[in-house]
């Protein structure tokens, strides 16, 4: 059985979706944590690993190929098997 206080990164500059999945989260018994920059997620990885990682892919900070670079380096801290959502 999965433990649920599984901590869950949330890297989102919308500032209402990460609030939003932040609170579904807590409510559910999952450690969430939110950044709002790419810089800041990198930051977050490096102080505690989580188990997940919510990531926007367009981030407007890092711009296109940056986020996708970022992301890169998010998920090769984790051995375990990695998958992409997109809308």
């Amino acid at each position: 059985m999965v433990k649920k206080s599984l901590r869950i990164l949330i890297v989102d500059n919308d500032a209402n979706l990460r609030t939003t999945l932040f609170d579904i989260l807590k409510i559910k018994g999952y450690a969430p944590i939110s950044v709002s920059q790419g810089k800041e997620a990198l930051v977050k990885v490096a102080e505690e690993i989580p188990a997940v990682a919510l990531i926007d892919l367009k981030l407007v900070q890092l711009g296109g190929s940056l986020s996708v670079v970022t992301s890169s380096v998010l998920l090769s801290l984790w051995s375990e098997k990695v998958h992409f959502f997109t809308p």
